[in-house]
């Protein structure tokens, strides 16, 4: 019995650092760590005006009249 109970143990471990290894390098290959706003619904890139001069805030119109020092 205590065999099987160092088995799991030995394989919860395993699993562990693998899935620990995994994230490492997936963050470092598809650069998960960017905020939200870098986020395809919340980058106002992707807007239909664009950003503004800010790079965070949504343009609502062509001109920018809702930006900051407008």
């Amino acid at each position: 019995m205590s065999d099987l109970i160092t088995f799991f143990v030995m394989l919860l471990f395993a699993i562990f650092i693998l899935s620990f290894a995994y994230s490492v390098h997936y963050k470092k290959t598809y650069g998960v760590s960017k905020k939200f706003d870098d986020s395809l619904f919340g980058n106002c890139k992707y807007r239909r005006f664009g950003c503004c001069p800010d790079g965070i805030t949504n343009r609502l119109d062509e001109y920018g009249s809702n930006c900051r020092g407008f």
